[in-house]
């Protein structure tokens, strides 16, 4: 019984000493999956052939095929996570991008940047 109530004891605190942690935690799992997802829309474009666009909306994405307008993928990062970008990101058939891109990914933890490079290379900030 005794062993029963210091575990309780011990789990709650763990708990509350840890809650803190989980916008950190959703912050740095939206920004990978942003770069993910533009890093495989640059990667489509290479072996479709074509160019391929990638949006975003909240914390939502479409990847979207230009010659069809079929829908690739889509998706979304985490929802306490939100995706800014000055519209869409294309990738031509080469990989690169048809321009330069910032995105902000954010929530109560902070910011980070997402830069897609017009070689069509992706990077976090």
């Amino acid at each position: 019984m005794v062993t029963i109530g210091v575990g309780a004891i011990l789990i709650s605190i763990a708990t509350v000493s840890l809650g803190h942690l989980a916008p950190a935690f959703n912050l740095d799992n939206g920004t990978m999956t942003t770069a993910m997802v533009l890093k495989e829309a640059r990667m489509q474009a290479i072996s479709r052939g074509h160019t391929v666009t990638v949006a975003f909306e909240g914390n939502d994405f479409t990847v979207t095929d230009s010659i069809d307008g079929s829908t690739l993928d889509q998706g979304s990062v985490p929802s306490s996570v939100s995706v800014e970008a000055d519209g869409g990101v294309s990738f031509s058939a080469l990989g690169v991008a048809v321009s330069p891109v910032t995105m902000t990914v954010s929530n109560s933890a902070g910011s980070r940047y997402v830069n897609v490079e017009l070689i069509g290379e992706v990077q976090i900030q």
